[in-house]
């Protein structure tokens, strides 16, 4: 066995990238990277028991003109020669860059990795293997370091990751720590003849900017940083790793509860944590709920924070993909989506109104509650009865109802006259945020409604003018439930 395959085998194990019976999608350019790797999985499932299943993909960019055919056919003729099937397709990158407004190096990277994950997707792959090797990771930390990052960007690319939208299947690297120079002598060893690549040498590209540009001159510094920068990434790779566990043990504690649109923080935990774990807790709620942090950055993390810490009641902060922070008085949430009340608490959708049935049920909507109504006479139901009932739960003077109510959410405006305030009003706003409700939940309050004024905020408050005393003749029950 050649030092280039047991270095890559021994890599390989190591990193669990390779166990029995994997079926493995291949992308395959035609370059001395790909064509070394794709050689080294064959060598390797002939010489280990794992009867690895390989599928060939290969991806034409169309950007090369004829180049860009003759790299495809190429591949094609490999996989026949080897009797591996192969998936290809091509693509107008050039044209996609333009229209979604990218980089040309984002847009191919972005549609070949879409690509290479419906292909695995397609023949039940569970892992993508990708070329990438020890000088493509120099060149990484490299990128990573001037365009801005934390300790993981400098960690630079993992052995193995999750493909992002492709939740099932995973990209290994068995080359990550092979040079580029090992790989260019095992090719002419084995007798391989890779395509080239003439736009690697086109420093239009970040990439090969660093690559021609910048190490040749770092090089003049010092002859090892190449070596050095590796080194720098398995060293901070190992305190991520550390530092991870560590996070994880705030997270269990802080995170009170988790849905697929939205997370829910203590608050009163936020001031006790270190700066760096603060830093980390809005990253890693923005990944749970989109599955990426790629478009978070510095600035987006530090606002965060500070209207956390600076923001009252009420107070939001807008992160990429979608996603809001909200400040409420014990929580900090964080969602997908405009936030709506707890499930746990009965509500109703924004702008509904509901007539209710004052002797039989009355539904809310879709939100998975329901008001129940019935009446009571007085000989039934004492004073210290009627007392203990709060919340959720009411009872009410039927006569002083000269119409159907109904259930609505708050309006502009809003007033009423809430029981103990002898007769004076106050308005919705004020009273709500007088008793604490979330300002994310101000909307979705029912509020039982007839003739124009406020009745019960329900949950919560009894006008006076329904409230239950010596006089009345006839109360009717409410209560909501969950169906």
């Amino acid at each position: 066995m050649s030092s280039v395959i047991q270095q890559i085998t021994e890599f390989c194990q190591d990193n669990n990238l390779l166990t029995k019976s994997d079926t493995i999608v291949v992308g395959v350019s035609g370059g001395a990277d790909s064509l070394c790797l794709l050689h080294v999985l064959l060598t390797i499932r002939a010489t280990l028991p794992l009867k690895l299943k390989l599928i060939v993909a290969h991806l034409n960019h169309q950007l090369r003109g004829s180049e860009s055919d003759e790299d495809e056919q190429f591949v094609r003729e490999i996989a026949t020669q080897w009797q591996l099937a192969a998936v290809v397709d091509r693509y107008n990158i050039a044209e996609i860059a333009t229209v979604n407004k990218q980089s040309i190096e984002e847009a191919a990277r972005y549609t070949r990795y879409q690509f290479f994950g419906r292909v695995a997707k397609q023949v039940s792959a569970s892992k993508i293997a990708v070329g990438h090797h020890a000088d493509d990771q120099v060149e990484t930390v490299l990128m990573h370091l001037i365009r801005g990052t934390g300790l993981s960007g400098l960690r630079g690319m993992l052995p193995q990751t999750r493909l992002d939208d492709f939740s099932a299947c995973h990209i290994i690297r068995p080359l990550l720590t092979t040079s580029r120079q090992d790989i260019a002598d095992y090719c002419l060893h084995e007798g391989l003849s890779p395509r080239e690549d003439a736009s690697n040498q086109d420093t239009n590209f970040f990439r090969n900017k660093i690559r021609h540009g910048l190490l040749p001159e770092l090089k003049r510094y010092n002859p090892t940083v190449q070596k050095n920068i590796r080194q720098m990434s398995h060293i901070v790779t190992a305190e991520v790793d550390c530092l991870n566990e560590i996070f994880e043990q705030y997270w269990s504690k802080l995170v009170t509860k988790s849905t697929d649109f939205s997370l829910t923080i203590r608050r009163d935990e936020w001031s006790n944590l270190p700066l760096a774990i603060k830093r980390r807790v809005i990253r890693r709620a923005v990944w749970t709920l989109t599955q990426s942090v790629k478009d978070i950055g510095f600035k987006h993390v530090e606002q965060a924070i500070t209207v956390i810490e600076q923001g009252k009641t009420g107070a939001r902060a807008t992160l990429p993909k979608g996603v809001m922070l909200f400040i409420t008085y014990d929580d900090i949430v964080v969602s997908t989506s405009s936030l709506t009340p707890d499930i746990e608490m009965p509500y109703i959708n924004k702008g509904q109104v509901i007539p209710i049935t004052l002797n039989g049920v009355t539904v809310l909507g879709d939100t998975g509650w329901q008001l129940t109504a019935r009446p009571v006479t007085p000989s039934n139901i004492t004073i210290a009865q009627i007392k203990r009932v709060f919340g959720w739960e009411a009872y009410i003077d039927t006569d002083t109802l000269t119409c159907t109510p109904f259930l609505r959410s708050r309006l502009p405006g809003d007033k009423f006259s809430p029981l103990g305030l002898q007769g004076r009003h106050q308005k919705i706003k004020t009273f709500m945020a007088n008793v604490k409700i979330p300002t994310s939940q101000r909307d979705y309050v029912p509020l039982l409604v007839a003739n124009k004024q406020i009745l019960w905020i329900c949950g919560y408050r009894l006008a006076e003018r329904v409230a239950v005393t010596s006089k009345t003749k006839q109360l009717t029950h409410l209560k909501f439930i969950r169906t």
